[in-house]
């Protein structure tokens, strides 16, 4: 829905704004005819709130982004802290194709032009740099703080309009703000492996007279694998016999941010709206395709709601629509996605999937490993365990070797922006990534539930290929730290 206002209204999620950037002479150019593309938003979902998105000429190379953003909670303590992802999306005045926005930026940690604005808490900005980096900003306290909600008004960005052919200061354009809540999982080592009996599970091998001791990471070099004293192995779903899952590949010691919650309904119909309508429509799961009368019609996620699809084939529009009255299950992520479309929307973010390490890695963290346990998140990430098992299945990357996929394929690039799949991650056909966590038995079309797969170190499923949309199948994303996350501002 296209709507002009006086001001840039504030939705849940993203804000939309539209501007000129123009100049006169040698002076920066000011923002004219500013107007919104506003979306309905579900109030439900725990989503961060961007609002009042304005831009404006920095120089004949740049531009200023500004937005407002709200979210909870926010934390930092000695170990770890919470984290907004912001990116942007933009495209000119009267064209299809929305570009995702490339940063610019003179340092990871609190670089030049960036700046926190107004907020009730000191926060630091950090914008991950390299081949894959540049596409959207971490927002994080500056200081040791207890939960609470953060509130920011006027935060800066710049954009290097080198990274949207066909924008120029010059060229009137429509810019989006998106945010997801991330959780640092700082570095160090853990164990995989609980010394219990759990399916598929991993173990330090010995002599071949036990298979039950865990086998502890310390490091993010590569970890040998196969049947001898001191490898990795497991009960099932083995990597390769005298081989190793190499440095490349994530293994959980390195520190990375992983997604507060599960995406969110609203989040994904802010990502079909974006697209072509061709690749928005085989993102779209509409059931059923005839529908009886009476019956849902939408991409409906028993319990929790549902993505209606309105307009014509040239021009969806998709909006959430929260279906609980009594509010429970808000937070707990849209479901129904097959890889294809989970994996699609972690490239257009600029976030990656997570391997089955890095998995294990939040759930436990540094704790001492329990037989058979079934924990919350060590971090406090809401996952699939003690009393969580509305949210979605973990769709990790596997480090079995199986027909068609090995570790050593994954070198955990970050997309790019566009639904393009990087070449080293798991493809549409699902090859390479399995499942963790778990709890529902036959959930919505789903097979893999049971109260085992809850267990921290199930591996029951972690290289089962399956391509499909089911009722437990969502994602939750993740994104490789910069080494700067672990610091404090300069004189803290």
């Amino acid at each position: 829905m296209k709507k002009s206002m006086e001001t840039l209204g504030r939705i849940a999620g993203v804000a939309m704004g539209a501007a000129f950037l123009t100049a006169a002479g040698t002076a920066l150019g000011q923002i004219q005819d500013a107007s919104v593309i506003e979306f309905v938003n579900d109030p439900a979902s725990r989503d961060v709130v961007c609002s009042n998105v304005r831009v404006a000429p920095r120089d004949d190379k740049t531009a200023t982004i500004t937005v407002d953003l709200a979210w909870s909670p926010s934390w930092r303590n000695s170990e770890n802290h919470d984290a907004a992802w912001i990116f942007f999306k933009v495209r000119a005045a009267g064209a299809m194709e929305w570009q995702h926005v490339r940063l610019a930026a003179d340092r990871v940690l609190n670089p030049s032009g960036y700046g926190a604005g107004q907020s009730n808490r000191k926060m630091d900005i950090l914008v991950p740099a390299g081949a894959d980096g540049f596409t959207g900003m971490f927002i994080r306290r500056a200081t040791q703080g207890s939960k609470c909600s953060v509130e920011m008004k006027g935060v800066t960005a710049v954009w290097d309009l080198a990274g949207t052919p066909g924008i120029t200061r010059d060229t009137k354009v429509q810019v989006g703000a998106f945010g997801l809540i991330m959780v640092y999982v700082p570095d160090g080592p853990f164990c995989l492996g609980s010394g219990g009996t759990e399916s598929f599970g991993f173990y330090r091998y010995t002599d071949g007279k036990q298979d039950t001791m865990p086998y502890k990471v310390t490091n993010s070099a590569a970890i040998p694998t196969g049947k001898q004293d001191g490898r990795l192995w497991a009960r099932g779903a083995e990597p390769r016999d005298g081989g190793d899952i190499p440095a490349t590949f994530p293994n959980g010691y390195a520190a990375f941010y992983c997604a507060y919650n599960p995406l969110s309904g609203s989040q994904y119909s802010h990502f079909l709206s974006l697209l072509p309508p061709e690749v928005s429509d085989a993102r779209y799961h509409q059931t059923p395709e005839t529908p009886a009368p009476g019956t849902k019609t939408g991409h409906y996620m028993p319990w929790t709601g549902e993505i209606f699809r309105t307009g014509t084939t040239s021009n969806y529009t998709y909006r959430f629509v929260h279906v609980r009255p009594d509010g429970r299950m808000k937070h707990t992520g849209i479901r129904w996605l097959s890889w294809a479309d989970a994996a699609a929307y972690m490239a257009w973010a600029g976030l990656r999937p997570m391997t089955e390490l890095e998995y294990e890695k939040a759930m436990r963290g540094p704790r001492r490993p329990v037989q058979d346990e079934v924990h919350n998140s060590y971090y406090e990430i809401p996952t699939r365990g003690v009393g969580q098992s509305g949210r979605p299945r973990e769709r990790t990357v596997s480090a079995a070797t199986i027909e068609g996929w090995s570790p050593d394929k994954f070198l955990a690039t970050h997309g790019l922006g566009n639904v393009t799949l990087p070449a080293d991650w798991p493809q549409a056909d699902a090859v390479g990534i399995g499942f963790r966590g778990g709890y529902f038995n036959g959930y919505d079309g789903d097979s893999l539930g049971g109260m085992e797969f809850s267990r921290t170190s199930n591996r029951k499923a972690a290289a089962f290929v399956d391509p499909e949309r089911r009722g437990g199948y969502g994602i939750r994303a993740v994104r490789t730290a910069p080494a700067e996350a672990a610091q404090y501002s300069a004189g803290e």
